[in-house]
């Protein structure tokens, strides 16, 4: 009977020890989610106050004495700019319906303040003197002019989330080397590549990566996330602050990342170092504030597995498996 006992104490024991470590694994785990800013109704919430504070301002603009205007104008133009940065860095987590609605909210704060602008500050037309006696009859204008003054208006307002995001979409068998006036501190968005190789190596923002197939993908510092979802058979090269991945299959990615990269609902993922090297790399890692010595390539949650032992969904690239350094001059 002792003896009884004392294995239904040790098998107690252990079982409570399980129960522990699980928990404390879990922890973990929500405590990384909410580390990468996760929160979508955070977001929700900011832009909403945002959105509230600059239509404040758009209907204050009536009391504004006409020396003042311009420079009102700027700083409401500026607020909507602030806010179009934000939802573009937050794209990354955010669901689609969420990215359309702000969008849609930035679209509209643009045409209302280009409206009241027009309205309190309106274009003086310009007219020709009349230098000679004979007259002519002044020309009415026509659709063609009013169609154009409607695209000016339309250009004026195009959302600037447009005007920060670089996008490719829908190629194959290609081989693209980015320019860097096209990428630099810009947010990048590829989507629906196959059998590709892709060059972007320059600092960027954010990048946003989705259904790629057997795709091979190089960048340079990215300040911000990388997003990445519905991806197969393709090897990333990416430093980075953050790494989210989802629904990936047979990936690898050669990494420099400042946080523990997350991955959910993914299978055959492999990770190494980042083996990249081109002549600005280190200034541009330095200038982006990569901090010296960390890098968590290494240190893959994985958000389907609460175990304490190794996920089977990812494990480290074998040193004979290694992709070979990249040099680019």
């Amino acid at each position: 009977e002792v003896e009884q006992s004392e294995v239904l104490a040790r098998i107690q024991a252990r079982h409570l020890d399980r129960n522990a470590k699980e928990q404390k694994r879990k922890t973990t785990l929500d405590a990384e989610q909410k580390k990468a800013g996760e929160s979508v109704e955070q977001f929700s919430r900011k832009l909403l106050e945002r959105k509230r504070n600059v239509e404040a301002k758009i209907e204050s603009a009536s009391s504004v004495g006409s020396d003042e205007l311009p420079s009102f104008f700027q700083e409401i133009t500026c607020e909507i700019f602030a806010m179009q940065r934000f939802a573009a860095e937050c794209t990354f987590f955010l669901p689609p319906y969420e990215v359309r609605q702000a969008r849609q909210i930035v679209a509209s704060l643009q045409q209302s303040a280009s409206k009241h602008k027009s309205e309190l500050m309106p274009r003086k037309k310009f007219r020709f003197r009349r230098r000679h006696a004979h007259n002519k009859k002044p020309t009415k204008p026509t659709a063609g002019d009013d169609a154009k003054t409607s695209v000016t208006q339309s250009a004026e307002s195009t959302s600037l989330v447009e005007t920060t995001m670089h996008t490719i979409d829908s190629k194959k068998d290609v081989e693209l080397k980015l320019k860097e006036d096209d990428i630099r501190h810009k947010n990048i968005k590829f989507s629906s590549l196959s059998n590709s190789k892709v060059w972007a190596l320059f600092p960027t923002n954010t990048i946003r990566l989705t259904d790629l197939d057997k795709t091979t993908i190089y960048v340079g510092p990215v300040s911000g996330p990388v997003y990445i979802e519905r991806c197969t058979g393709c090897t990333f090269f990416l430093p980075c602050r953050q790494l989210r991945v989802h629904e990936a299959k047979d990936c690898s990615f050669y990494l420099n990342v400042m946080s523990k990269p997350i991955i959910e609902n993914c299978k055959g993922i492999r990770v190494g170092r980042y083996n990249v090297t081109y002549p600005t790399l280190k200034k541009e890692l330095d200038n982006t504030g990569f901090a010296k010595g960390t890098n968590c390539f290494d240190q893959v949650c994985d958000f389907n597995w609460l175990r304490d032992q190794q996920s089977p969904n990812w494990s480290i690239v074998k040193p004979e498996e290694q992709a070979a350094p990249q040099t680019f001059a």
